[in-house]
């Protein structure tokens, strides 16, 4: 594996909480990634808590659900953005406040 796989992987084992962001103005491919990472993750770690972070996207809520993540959990967590380059278009709050 890829020095960056291993450095993602670690991260995912060191963390107890794990906050999944995308982009603002959702498209199924960033409700899908995002929905898609969380159940890969809590199927491979059943003891933590996974959140999918962001603005309810009702069009789209047949992928997966969004979730309204309190700002303290933000404390200590892992925070993972996803499908977007910049940070003008990451969705939800706090995204800049985890570990």
């Amino acid at each position: 594996m890829s020095t960056e796989t291993d450095s993602i992987l670690a991260a995912f084992e060191k963390f107890n909480t794990i906050i999944i962001h995308r982009h603002i103005n959702p498209d199924p491919d960033a409700i899908g990634s995002q929905t898609g990472l969380a159940l890969l993750l809590r199927a491979a770690y059943p003891a933590k808590t996974i959140y999918t972070a962001g603005p309810a996207a009702p069009d789209l809520a047949w992928i997966g659900p969004q979730q309204q993540v309190p700002a303290e959990a933000y404390t200590g967590a892992l925070v993972v953005v996803i499908d977007t380059s910049n940070r003008e278009r990451i969705a939800g709050d706090y995204f800049d406040q985890g570990a």
